[in-house]
């Protein structure tokens, strides 16, 4: 498939299993230092920048998501800061970016003051 307004061909791009990346048996919910460029980003998943650093640029998320959908403006993001926050199911991201990727049932959780940020980088 295509992308319209990016001009990406999924089945040119590696696919990358959220799931696969983290194991919730050793308590180890993190990804570090991940940079995603073209790639196709699968969940389900639940993602949050826990040090205040994410970039989200020039991707698309699956059919029928908009930047609400994708980054509800639900959550208490204080409940993720601090010494020993935890949320089970809740993936953290340190130093993590998303570039002209395609992604598929991911949602975000802004952090303190990025909600606007993070959503002008979904195309």
């Amino acid at each position: 498939m295509n992308d319209a307004e990016t001009g990406m061909d999924e089945s040119e791009m590696e696919v990358i299993k959220l799931a696969g990346l983290v194991d919730p048996r050793d308590g180890a919910m993190l990804l570090e230092d991940y940079h995603f460029e073209q790639k196709v980003i699968l969940g389900p998943a639940m993602l949050i920048a826990i040090d205040g650093y994410f970039e989200i640029e020039g991707c698309t998320f699956g059919a029928g998501s908009t930047p609400e959908t994708v980054i509800p403006d639900v959550f208490k993001p204080e409940a993720f800061d601090g010494p020993g926050a935890s949320v089970d199911g809740v993936i953290g991201m340190k130093r993590c970016s998303f570039r002209r990727c395609v992604i598929y049932g991911v949602s975000l959780v802004a952090p303190p003051g990025g909600l606007d940020q993070m959503r002008a980088g979904i195309g």
